[in-house]
C-alpha cells in the first residue's frame, strides 16, 4: 500500500497549489494592452481559475476514494513528522518537527520499558498463590464434566450450529441440578432451553440359548453366559439416546457454581479502527492474512494456521474488540515464534509463549489480560517458567517496531481516560491535545460523504483552532457516544452538530441590551 498525504497526491498530478498559476506568464507589459484585451484576459483567467478549482476538488475526491479502497494510506502523525524533520536544518518547521520526533523517540523508549516491566509482572503473577488457587479450583470444576467421544463431539457441534449456541461445558440434566455454589444455591436449567442429544453405550451380557431360542439354565435355574475364546463372559454393546445441556443454557455461571479462568480480562474500550489497522499492518509486514469470522461451533477464540500462514479471529467466542485485539496478538505470537516448520517446542511451551506475547502487547494498549491463569493452566508444573518467558520481551519489541504500533498504543491509552493527566499516560499536554484532535478529525473526515459538507468542513477547521478545554469536551462527547455503541457515522454527526453550535454561539452578535451591559458592567 502506498503512503501518501493528500497534498503530496495533488502535487504529483500538478494540482499542489491552492490557486492557479495561469497568469504568471500572461502579462502583456511593458507593451500595454487595450481595455478590451484586458477584459478578455480577466475573463479567461476567471474561467481557468474555476476549472483549476474543479479539477483540484475532483482530485481530492479521487484521493479519498483511493484511501477507502485501501490503495493509498495517509501518513501517520509520526510518519509526517519524520518526513518534515528530514528537511533543511535551517527551516524553522524542520527544527520544530525534529524536536517532536526526539520526544516521540523518548516516549518509544518508555513504551519498550513498559513492555519489559509488564513481562516481569506476569512472571510474578504466574507463581503467586492466588494463581495456584484459581487454577486448582478450576481443575476441580472441570473434573465434574464428562469427556465425550469424538463421534458425540462432532454430533453436538453439528447441533450447536443449528441452535446457534457455542459449546463449552456440557453435562446431563441430573448433574446440572446437583451442582451448587458456595452459598448452597443450586443450578437451574433456563426456561425454554432445548437439550443436545448424544449417544451413550449400554452393555448387555450374552447368554446361551437352545435351538428354540430359549435360555439354557444351570442346575440352580440361572442363565448360563456365553464365553469368548479367551474364556471371558461375552457381551454386546447397544446405544441409547441421552440428553445434555451446555453451561450457557443454565444459570451456573451467573451464580458462580462453575469456575472459569476468565483469562481475557475485563472488556476495555478500544478506539474504532485500531483493531482493523493492527490487522492490516500484520498482513502487510508479516504477510499473515487476518480473517474475522463467526463460528459458534468452534470453542477457540482464534488460531494461527501454519500451512497458509494465516490468522483467524472467531468473533463468536472473542466478542468484544479488546478481546479480539488480545487474541490477534496471541496468534501473532504463534506466527512469529512458532510459524516456522522447524519449530519443535511442545504445545505447552508454545501456548505459554504466545499468551505472554499477547499480555505484553495488550498492556501497551492499556488492556489488562489475566494471562497468568491461561499460562499456568497449560504449563502447570511440567515446564520451567524460564523456558516460556525466553525472548518474549525481544519479540514484542521487534513486533512493535516493525508494525509501528507506538502511536496506536498511546492513542488508545489516551482514549481510555481522556481526562487523566497527560504525564500518567507517558505523553505531554501538547501531544495529548494532538491525539484527541487526530481522533476527532479522523471520525469526521471518514464520514464526510454522509454529513452536511459545509458544516463538516467548518468543524474540521474549528478543530485546528480549538483550545485544550474545547478539545477535551468534544473528545468526552465522542467517547460517551462510543460507549453507547453508536455507529461512527452517528458519532461524527453528533460532533459536527456540537461544533456547529459552538461556532454559531461564537459568531452571534450581542443584542443591544447585552452591549449596554458590557459597556456599563464595571
Amino acid at each position: 500500500m502506498k503512503i501518501m498525504s493528500e497534498d503530496d497526491y495533488l502535487a504529483s498530478i500538478g494540482l499542489g497549489m491552492p490557486v492557479s498559476d495561469y497568469m504568471i506568464d500572461k502579462q502583456k507589459l511593458p507593451h500595454g494592452e487595450s481595455f478590451r484585451q484586458q477584459q478578455d484576459r480577466i475573463k479567461e483567467a476567471d474561467n481557468f481559475a474555476r476549472q483549476y478549482h474543479q479539477r483540484r476538488e475532483n482530485a481530492r475526491n479521487e484521493y479519498r476514494t483511493l484511501v477507502e479502497q485501501g490503495k493509498i494510506r495517509p501518513p501517520s502523525v509520526l510518519e509526517a513528522l519524520t518526513q518534515t524533520a528530514s528537511g533543511h536544518p535551517d527551516n524553522p518547521s524542520v527544527q520544530a518537527a525534529q524536536k517532536v520526533v526526539e520526544k516521540r523517540e523518548s516516549k518509544g523508549k518508555q513504551l519498550l520499558k513498559q513492555i519489559e516491566d509488564s513481562i516481569s509482572e506476569l512472571e510474578k503473577k504466574i507463581d503467586s498463590p492466588e494463581t495456584e488457587k484459581t487454577i486448582r479450583d478450576w481443575l476441580i470444576c472441570q473434573s465434574k464434566f464428562h469427556n465425550y467421544s469424538m463421534m458425540n463431539t462432532f454430533w453436538m457441534q453439528a447441533q450447536s450450529v443449528i441452535k446457534n449456541i457455542p459449546l463449552s461445558q456440557v453435562t446431563s440434566f441430573r448433574k446440572w441440578t446437583e451442582m451448587q455454589n458456595d452459598k448452597g444455591e443450586k443450578v437451574q436449567i433456563k426456561k425454554g432451553a432445548k437439550a443436545f442429544s448424544i449417544l451413550f453405550p449400554m452393555i448387555f451380557p450374552l447368554y446361551r440359548k437352545d435351538e428354540d431360542g430359549n435360555f439354557i439354565l444351570d442346575k440352580d435355574g440361572n442363565k448360563i453366559p456365553e464365553k469368548n475364546k479367551d474364556g471371558s463372559d461375552a457381551e454386546v454393546i447397544r446405544y441409547g439416546v441421552g440428553h445434555v445441556f451446555d453451561v450457557s443454557q443454565t444459570n451456573a455461571l451467573e451464580i458462580g457454581a462453575v469456575k472459569t479462568l476468565g483469562y481475557q480480562g475485563k472488556d476495555m474500550p478500544v478506539q474504532p479502527g485500531i483493531l482493523d489497522e493492527v490487522a492490516k499492518r500484520i498482513t502487510e509486514k508479516y504477510h499473515f492474512p487476518v480473517h474475522f469470522l463467526s463460528i459458534p461451533s468452534n470453542r477457540a477464540g482464534g488460531w494461527f494456521k501454519p500451512s497458509d500462514q494465516s490468522i483467524t479471529i472467531n468473533r463468536a467466542v472473542s466478542k468484544s474488540i479488546s478481546h479480539q485485539l488480545g487474541t490477534l496478538f496471541h496468534e501473532l505470537g504463534h506466527g512469529i515464534m512458532h510459524g516456522n516448520k522447524s519449530c519443535n517446542l511442545s504445545r505447552k511451551v508454545m501456548e505459554g509463549q504466545a499468551e505472554a506475547f499477547a499480555f505484553a502487547a495488550t498492556a501497551a494498549f492499556g488492556i489488562e489480560r489475566k494471562s497468568e491463569l491461561y499460562i499456568k493452566s497449560w504449563i502447570e508444573n511440567d515446564v520451567p517458567l524460564a523456558e516460556v518467558m525466553k525472548d518474549i520481551s525481544k519479540n514484542v519489541r521487534e513486533a512493535f517496531e516493525k508494525l509501528n504500533l507506538e502511536e496506536l498504543a498511546i492513542r488508545n491509552r489516551l482514549a481510555s481516560d481522556p481526562l487523566s493527566p497527560a504525564e500518567s499516560l507517558g505523553i505531554d499536554a501538547v501531544e495529548q491535545k494532538q491525539s484527541m484532535q487526530l481522533s476527532l478529525y479522523n471520525c469526521i473526515s471518514r464520514n464526510l460523504g454522509e454529513l452536511n459538507n459545509k458544516q463538516a468542513l467548518a468543524a474540521l477547521s474549528f478543530l485546528d483552532k480549538a483550545s485544550p478545554e474545547e478539545m477535551t469536551g468534544l473528545f468526552v462527547l465522542y467517547q460517551n457516544s462510543l460507549r453507547e455503541n453508536l455507529s461512527e457515522k452517528l458519532c461524527a454527526a453528533q460532533l459536527v452538530m456540537e461544533i456547529d453550535r459552538k461556532i454559531k454561539i461564537a459568531d452571534r452578535k450581542p443584542t443591544m441590551q447585552e452591549t449596554n451591559q458590557m459597556k456599563f458592567n464595571f
